[in-house]
């Protein structure tokens, strides 16, 4: 196993990057939600959980199958 590490710190420039983004997304994802109404939110939500489930199960059969890489 590779025990290497490297500590990264932003900057304050990439600091305000990351908010600048952050906010944009956040703002984003709530025109998102106004657009498609609470019922729609709700279904699109219980849909990527199921999804992720899904990956998550298909990726650790993957790896088990493959020897654990």
């Amino acid at each position: 196993m590779d025990r290497r590490v490297i500590h990264v710190v932003l900057t304050q420039q990439g600091l305000a990057v990351i908010e600048s983004v952050h906010k944009n997304f956040v703002s984003r994802f709530d025109a998102a939600v106004r657009f498609l109404g609470e019922k729609d939110s709700n279904h699109l939500a219980d849909l990527l959980g199921r999804i992720t489930d899904f990956l998550s199960n298909y990726n650790n059969e993957s790896s088990t199958k493959e020897g654990g890489r």
